[in-house]
């Protein structure tokens, strides 16, 4: 095939119209050495030929990338439009800007803090309990030995139990300066739970992991690095921690930033119960009987409602009722806007106001609708990811203002 016809159009074009006339030319003398007169020579010769315009045009085509012709034709149509009014322009560009910013900006943040999977073996597998006593106004309590052991002892549907302490501050001295360090008791299996292998030395053992047992501790690479030189022979050494001796027995990779604090100290561990009344008192019944898809459309259905009470209008509902919201336009008579805290002529401002109308219209045309029109049922972790963003939603509605039209 030869790509070169689809270049130099005009070259073309001009070859094409000579090879025409020049058929012409020639069927002419012929019909005039037949006897006729020029007139009817050539009108006989264009009569055979047929419609020169519109084998031209064929003939164009056939050189043609039509598709992108087409789209280099919009283009500059675009570009002479954008040109002629610039005012126009400058605000299109800035709009789209804006809501892509914020929510690539939005979505960043969510994944990071909410929905991004542990980095270790199986993370969809790993499950975290806690205590919750709402008698007692209890949440996120710890389990003490007792309750543990009966939880090994009773559960079949894990692979294994195990636990860990929270974090606390430990003072490192007998190496040097002393050092502050952030530090948490594990059991014996806790390692093998998370499918880590220590880079030196051994993992802990069960019988380190009873009342009077050895105590020993694994330290991070970083820490290995900085405080004791990248010793090899460091497993077995004692180190002090607290004024107690611990034998250092297993050294690990867990190096950002001892890596103990981000992912068992301040990593997140959402809990459905804590997210937005407005997203969990409608879905917690469905949620305990594992209906998630139901959930979810509850959640966005309760937001819709109660953004209609809290604004008072029941004309509009779902992404309508989010654009006008949150548009930034004046409120008028019965349509009132929520405002982002800031100063209406502030780029966060503008941003933020931006980013939360994209966002909670998207709340409703992807989770709620989805939710509502596709029966697929949804796992568990699908459906709390669509109530966190939910729930998130509903906190920054918590913020804003009420503008109101002045009567």
């Amino acid at each position: 095939m030869n790509f070169r016809r689809f270049f130099r159009r005009a070259d073309r074009d001009a070859e094409s119209a000579r090879d025409i006339q020049f058929y012409l030319d020639t069927e002419t003398e012929e019909n005039i050495a037949r006897g006729m007169r020029l007139e009817e020579a050539r009108a006989a010769a264009r009569r055979k030929f047929g419609n020169a315009t519109l084998i031209r045009e064929e003939i164009h085509r056939r050189s043609s990338l039509v598709f992108l012709e087409t789209v280099w034709q919009d283009l500059r149509y675009s570009l002479r439009t954008m040109r002629r009014a610039p005012a126009f322009t400058v605000t299109a560009v800035l709009t789209l800007a804006l809501g892509i910013g914020g929510n690539t900006a939005m979505f960043t943040v969510i994944r990071d803090v909410l929905l991004k999977p542990l980095e270790y073996r199986d993370p969809d597998r790993l499950v975290y309990f806690s205590v919750d006593n709402p008698r007692r106004n209890l949440q996120d309590g710890s389990f003490n030995r007792i309750q543990l052991e009966e939880m090994k002892a009773s559960a079949k549907s894990f692979t294994e139990l195990g636990a860990y302490g929270r974090p606390e501050n430990v003072m490192l001295s007998g190496h040097g300066e002393p050092e502050a360090l952030k530090g948490a008791r594990v059991s014996a299996n806790f390692l093998d739970i998370l499918g880590v292998r220590p880079f030196l030395g051994r993992s802990f053992l069960p019988q380190e992991d009873v009342r009077g047992g050895q105590p020993v501790a694994m330290i991070s690479t970083g820490l290995w690095n900085r405080k004791f030189g990248g010793d090899p022979f460091i497993a077995g050494k004692a180190v002090t921690l607290d004024a107690l001796s611990y034998t250092i027995q297993t050294l690990t990779l867990l190096d950002r930033q001892d890596e103990i604090d981000e992912n068992l100290g301040s990593s997140p561990r959402l809990s459905a119960s804590r997210l937005h009344p407005w997203v969990w008192d409608s879905a917690v019944s469905l949620w305990e009987t594992q209906h998630y898809r139901e959930a979810v459309q509850a959640a966005a259905t309760s937001v819709n409602a109660h953004l209609q009470q809290l604004v008072d209008r029941r004309d509009v509902s779902d992404y309508k009722l989010i654009t006008e919201l949150f548009s930034e336009k004046p409120p008028e008579t019965k349509k009132p806007r929520l405002r982002w805290p800031g100063e209406p002529l502030d780029e966060e401002f503008r941003s933020m106001q931006a980013g939360v109308r994209s966002f909670g219209a998207g709340i409703f045309q992807c989770i709620r609708n989805q939710a509502t029109h596709d029966l697929t049922d949804l796992s568990e972790h699908e459906a709390l990811e669509r109530l966190a963003a939910i729930s998130l939603f509903c906190r920054w509605i918590e913020l804003c203002a009420l503008d109101t039209a002045n009567e």
